[in-house]
C-alpha cells in the first residue's frame, strides 16, 4: 500500500484515455491508465516536485520506459516509449520533457501506459497500484480548470522571451493606465480588459514594465517550479481540512502560472 499518495499536476500527455485503471484486459485487471497517442508525442513529467529517475524493472513488456520515485512510497512508470531523454540517477522537474511516446514492448498499437505502484518492481497484483486520476490537481476543482501541466510546459518559453529584454530586443507592450511613464510622450493608453496597439519598449522601461505587470525576470523557471510545488502541497494539505482554503491555494497557483506566462 502507498502510505502518502502523491498529487499530480495533470496528465503526462495530451491524448485520449483508451484504458482505465482496473479495466478488464482479457483476463487481468489493468494496473494503470493507457493513453491513445501517435508515435513521437511529447511526454512530460506530471509530478508536483523534483523527483529521482529510477531504473525500471522491465521484463520486456514495458519496452522503453521511464520510472520515477514520486516519494511517499509511490513509484511511477511511463511505458512503451519511442525514446527517453532522462536516465536513472537524474532528477526530473515538473513539466520537464522526459521522452516521446511510441510502440515498444508488448502492445497492440502506439500508446502510453502510466502506472503508479508501491514498488519500483511494478508488481502484477492490482492492489499494489493505485488509480492516478483522482490524484490529478486538474480534477479537484472540476472540468473548468486548465491542465496545469500544459501551462508549465510554456514556462521556459516565457522566461526565454523575458530574458531577450535584457539583450536589447525589447518587448511589444500594450500601454495601460498608470504605465504612461514607460512609453514615449503622447502614447495612447488602453483600459484594462480591452485590446490595444502594442508599442515596442526597450531597456530599463521594458524591465520595469515586466515587473509592474507581475512577470519579473527575477522569477526564473526553477524558482517558479519550486513555488508551484509548494503551492500544490499547500493545496493538498488544505483540502484535507478546509475546502475553501484549498480553493484559495489553487487560485494562487493558477495566478503564479499565469504571471510567469507573461500576461500583458
Amino acid at each position: 500500500m502507498i502510505a502518502n499518495p502523491p498529487l499530480l499536476l495533470g496528465h503526462p500527455v495530451k491524448a485520449r484515455i483508451s484504458g482505465g485503471f482496473g479495466d478488464d484486459y482479457g483476463g487481468y485487471r489493468h494496473r494503470g491508465i493507457d493513453y491513445e497517442t501517435a508515435e513521437g508525442s511529447p511526454l512530460h513529467f506530471n509530478g508536483i516536485e523534483e523527483c529521482l529517475v529510477e531504473e525500471p524493472y522491465n521484463d520486456g513488456s514495458f519496452g522503453i520506459a521511464v520510472a520515477v520515485d514520486l516519494g511517499g512510497g509511490a513509484h511511477a512508470i511511463y511505458a512503451h516509449l519511442k525514446t527517453r531523454f532522462v536516465i536513472p540517477g537524474e532528477r526530473v522537474r515538473p513539466g520537464q520533457l522526459m521522452g516521446l511516446t511510441g510502440n515498444t514492448g508488448r502492445t497492440t498499437g502506439p500508446h502510453l501506459h502510466f502506472q503508479i505502484s508501491d514498488s519500483p518492481m511494478f508488481p502484477s497484483a492490482l492492489e499494489r497500484s493505485i488509480d492516478p486520476l483522482p490524484l490529478m490537481l486538474t480534477r479537484l476543482g472540476g472540468p473548468e480548470l486548465p491542465n496545469l501541466i500544459d501551462r508549465i510546459d510554456g514556462l521556459s518559453a516565457a522566461v526565454a522571451r523575458l530574458e531577450r529584454v535584457a539583450g536589447g530586443n525589447g518587448i511589444d507592450a500594450i500601454p495601460r493606465p498608470g504605465l504612461e511613464d514607460l512609453f514615449p510622450a503622447g502614447t495612447a493608453t488602453y483600459p484594462e480588459g480591452t485590446t490595444g496597439k502594442p508599442t515596442r519598449i526597450r531597456g530599463e522601461a521594458a524591465l520595469r514594465y515586466a515587473d509592474r505587470r507581475g512577470f519579473s525576470l527575477a522569477l526564473g523557471l526553477s524558482q517558479a517550479q519550486e513555488r508551484i510545488a509548494q503551492l500544490a502541497q499547500a493545496l493538498a494539505d488544505a483540502l484535507g481540512a478546509d475546502e475553501e482554503s484549498g480553493r484559495e491555494a489553487l487560485l494562487e497557483l493558477a495566478e503564479l502560472i499565469q504571471k510567469t506566462y507573461g500576461r500583458k
